[in-house]
């Protein structure tokens, strides 16, 4: 009966992870599944987009970010650095606040680096403030991780 209550004490005294964050780590999860299929399914098929070009369609920056091996691999490493941060953060661990962090700030700015995107002032703030939604609240959160 002691051990039973020990456990109980020790499974009350853990962070519990608010429903607002469960809820934006699911989306998380679905964006992350959705921007890696978008990376991941082009490069695939980048012979069909080489034929479309070929015929006059436009494919713009596509095909750019497609022969940038080094933009992918970027890209790739970074999903799976925050996909890692999100499952992570679900712990309610600080570290997971921090891989998040560091995978968002290069997903915000490798398009420029790798020069995939030219640089707009007006472009950079929208998705500035898109993507920085997501950290504010987890950030809110965390006096509560671990």
């Amino acid at each position: 009966m002691n051990e039973q209550q020990d456990e109980m004490i020790n499974v009350s005294a853990l962070p519990q992870t608010p429903t607002v964050i469960k809820v934006m780590l699911v989306l998380t999860y679905i964006s992350f599944g959705f921007q890696f299929i978008a990376l991941v399914i082009p490069w695939i098929m980048k012979d069909f987009f080489y034929e479309l070009e070929a015929q006059g369609q436009e494919m713009g920056q596509l095909l750019d970010m497609l022969e940038n091996t080094q933009f992918m691999l970027v890209h790739l490493s970074a999903l799976m650095l925050g996909l890692l941060g999100a499952i992570i953060l679900w712990k309610m661990k600080k570290a997971g606040l921090y891989l998040y962090l560091a995978a968002k700030i290069i997903l915000l700015t490798d398009v420029y680096v790798f020069g995939i995107q030219s640089f707009s002032v007006v472009g950079f703030i929208w998705s500035f403030i898109i993507w920085a939604i997501w950290p504010v609240v987890f950030i809110i959160h965390y006096k509560q991780m671990n």
